[in-house]
Parts: C-alpha cells; sequence; structure tokens
C-alpha cells in the first residue's frame, strides 16, 4: 500500500528550516562584531557611546573579520 502526498500536504509540512538558518546566520554575525577582548556593547553602538580606541577597533578589526567570515561562508555553500 502506497500513500501519495498532495503539493499541498508537502507544503504545509514544510519544516523551518531555511527559516531558522537565516536566525542562526544573523545571530553569529551580531555576536561576531561584538565579542572580542575591548568591551564593546551594542548599547554602546546604538547610542553612540563608544570611544574613538572603540570606533576605531570596530571599524578597522571586527566589521570586516565578520565580513570576510560571511563572504568565505557564502564562497563555500
Amino acid at each position: 500500500m502506497t500513500t501519495t502526498i498532495t503539493r499541498e500536504e508537502r507544503t504545509r509540512r514544510r519544516t523551518p528550516w531555511p527559516l531558522l538558518g537565516v536566525v542562526a546566520l544573523v545571530v553569529s554575525l551580531v555576536a561576531s562584531v561584538f565579542v572580542g577582548a575591548a568591551d564593546i556593547t551594542p548599547w554602546d553602538v546604538l547610542t553612540g557611546g563608544l570611544t574613538e580606541a572603540h570606533r576605531l577597533y570596530l571599524v578597522e578589526a571586527r566589521l570586516p573579520r565578520t565580513a570576510a567570515a560571511a563572504l568565505a561562508g557564502a564562497a563555500l555553500a
């Protein structure tokens, strides 16, 4: 006995794995920007409470590192 699955049933049964993957990617990218030796918090970035040293470290080190990791991951996909 075989059971046939209609197109409607297939679309209804889809799992949210692609959405969960995108959420995990965004969380990883945001965490990559704020994890490091210098204490930079998202609140400091949003309110403009960064010192010049923190701003330089963010722009010169963390954002390029995050962009390179994202591009390398995209190239491997």
